[in-house]
């Protein structure tokens, strides 16, 4: 989803630690796959609410930081 920084949008901020960077899993994000650690996958299904959506916000997943970070970590090959 993409929105207008002067675009009022209701969300939930999700706040967690980022976790092992080697426990790792896919989700689809707007029908992309999309890598992210573990205890984000887990902290996302338990926070799904099954009868409506519901939008949340989550660094890893909405400022790109995360695979910033992910690709800082990787030696050069």
């Amino acid at each position: 989803m993409h929105a207008w920084l002067d675009e009022k949008l209701d969300y939930e901020a999700l706040f967690y630690t980022w976790g092992n960077i080697h426990s790792m899993d896919i989700i689809d994000l707007n029908g992309r796959p999309f890598t992210v650690r573990k205890n984000l996958l887990d902290a996302l299904w338990q926070l799904r609410l099954r009868d409506r959506p519901r939008r949340l916000w989550a660094d890893a997943l909405c400022t790109g930081w995360g695979i910033n970070r992910l690709k800082q970590s990787k030696p050069n090959r």
